[in-house]
């Protein structure tokens, strides 16, 4: 069983969006009709409603964006600034199966001048130093502030999970055990 609830946090995702007044009703009669038809795993349709999200409340009408190259182009190039190239590239698949949807199963207009980057350029090129070591993963659970996080990491650990989105192992490495 995963540590996580796809189905819980994206059933949560999914009422917030429905509930939204930002959002148009036009999205979010699109969105359910797309919802009805898009048969995937919870957690692909966890990162779908998560990435929509936002594309949904900025457009107020997502077929009528089809058209809008010039909107598509600015709105991608805003996101290109503040996300890596990976989460990047996510956004554009989501918006271009849900707008390839509308648009009739055929790649809308408004999003020709947007590539994704192939999956070998977007690798981090993480090296044996960049990884936490099974060491440093123990440290980390000594040093965390509850039975359950320590619980979680150990979890992470003996299955061979990444821990760094649990806890900031990415920003700096344990030295010590508990403070």
């Amino acid at each position: 069983m995963p540590i996580q609830d796809y189905k819980k946090i994206a059933n949560r995702i999914e009422q917030k969006l429905m509930s939204d007044p930002d959002i148009s009703d036009i999205n979010k009669r699109l969105l359910q009709r797309f919802l009805t038809a898009y048969d995937v795993s919870d957690a692909r349709r966890l990162i779908f409603l998560d990435k929509i999200y936002p594309v949904l409340r900025h457009f107020p009408n997502m077929e009528t964006s089809l058209s809008d190259r010039d909107g598509m182009n600015a709105y991608f190039a805003g996101l290109r600034r503040h996300y890596s190239p990976a989460t990047y590239s996510t956004f554009l698949s989501v918006v271009a199966r849900f707008l390839s949807w509308i648009n009739g199963g055929n790649r809308p207009n408004c999003l020709l001048d947007l590539k994704q980057k192939k999956g070998s350029k977007i690798k981090r090129n993480l090296k044996p130093e960049d990884m936490i070591s099974w060491e440093e993963g123990q440290r980390i659970s000594d040093a965390s502030c509850s039975i359950q996080m320590a619980a979680i990491i150990q979890t992470q650990l003996d299955c061979g999970y990444r821990i760094s989105p649990d806890c900031s192992a990415n920003r700096e490495r344990p030295t010590n055990g508990p403070a």
